[in-house]
């Protein structure tokens, strides 16, 4: 998508979106644009570059720190899935997404209060923790890695749209789930003397 069209305002001083241009497919008309592309969204520019004032946003850290790295199999399988793809430990939780093409994802979900634990972003770290968990520890000694440690803050963000004919979907009025299957509010204790040891060692 490359820019929002707008027709005829439907609310004083607010632009009413008809479609979107894109750069493959050209015009599409719609009755009702819907943003689902992340924390990322180019929408608010694409907004403001109809007439619309910028969106109302806020932003809250909710206290937790994801650290992922993705991973490609070199025979095109995938590791042996959890029963649930989201398991809580006493200072940290884990999270397995299995992708498309032979490719999956391994999240930490730690406390973004303890400093000790940002050691996590880096990779010989990372895999030390990652280890500590049987369950998962798999998924991150199958196939090669594709990426480093990716280090992402859990948001909560508020986004109000100001044009008719557009909503946003990906945060409004809630949390940002980074991975699927995270809950909203994510509370991590602080105190876990097995993963903190690992990663002072």
């Amino acid at each position: 998508m490359t820019a929002l069209l707008a027709g005829t305002d439907r609310i004083l001083g607010r632009p009413h979106i008809t479609g979107v241009l894109t750069r493959h497919s050209g015009i599409l008309d719609a009755e009702l644009v819907v943003d689902a592309a992340g924390r990322n969204s180019p929408v608010s520019k694409l907004l403001t570059n109809v007439g619309a004032p910028r969106p109302v946003e806020a932003l809250a850290d909710t206290g937790f720190r994801l650290y992922t790295r993705y991973f490609r199999s070199t025979d095109g399988t995938l590791p042996a899935q959890a029963a649930w793809p989201l398991d809580h430990h006493d200072s940290a939780s884990t999270i397995t997404v299995p992708g498309d093409s032979g490719t999956w994802a391994l999240s930490l979900v730690v406390s973004g209060r303890d400093p000790v634990l940002r050691a996590l972003r880096w990779e010989s770290a990372w895999q030390r923790a990652a280890a500590l968990y049987p369950n998962v520890a798999h998924w991150a000694t199958t196939g090669e890695p594709i990426t480093g440690v990716l280090a992402t803050r859990g948001d909560r963000r508020i986004a109000v749209a100001r044009a008719s004919g557009a909503v946003a979907l990906h945060d409004p009025h809630s949390g940002w789930a980074p991975q699927p299957a995270v809950p909203i509010r994510c509370g991590v204790p602080p105190r876990k003397p097995s993963l903190r040891a690992s990663l002072s060692a």
